[in-house]
């Protein structure tokens, strides 16, 4: 019994990841596209750090920079954390510091700030390639587990669309 659940527990978990970054790898792209076009404007670095994290294969502390910011934008008070809208690895402690560094309490920066919905804002801008990369294979996986849970799934989708298609 133990041995069916966990034959479809994880690959149920894992088609839930995987259809989450469906949805929000898009997203992310989509956003850090129209980030080129976003109004420029001065904020103020509240806070700079960095955040720790732990490699999954080792034993190796990896860093990520955080930067909380704040930005008035058409009379309105908003504070904001995104540093970009790529798909950055975690880095070196040293690399990580040194972008760090440039952000200082107190610091006014450059941010981009959409002028439809002012609570969203980035500091550096665009979109590189590994946000493709990154949604190919998330949606690789996807296709995969969801042939492992439903196996006529694709079947039934393209007899479905043939129906219709009729030619």
């Amino acid at each position: 019994m133990i041995e069916q659940i966990a034959q479809y527990i994880i690959p149920f978990i894992l088609f839930f990841i995987f259809t989450l970054g469906i949805i929000v790898l898009p997203i992310k792209i989509i956003l850090g596209a129209l980030s080129y076009r976003w109004k420029i404007i001065t904020a103020k670095v509240v806070e700079s750090s960095l955040e720790e994290h732990c490699d999954i294969d080792s034993s190796r502390k990896k860093y990520t920079p955080f930067v909380k910011y704040e930005y008035y934008y058409k009379g309105n008070k908003y504070t904001g954390n995104r540093f970009t809208y790529k798909i950055q690895s975690t880095m070196e402690k040293t690399t990580a510091n040194f972008i760090r560094s440039r952000f200082s309490p107190n610091d006014n920066i450059e941010i981009r700030v959409c002028p439809t919905h002012p609570y969203l804002s980035v500091i550096e801008h665009g979109i590189n390639a590994w946000n493709f990369v990154g949604l190919v294979i998330t949606f690789g996986f996807w296709v995969a587990v969801t042939h492992y849970l439903y196996p006529d799934f694709f079947k039934k989708t393209v007899d479905i669309l043939n129906s219709y298609i009729k030619l």
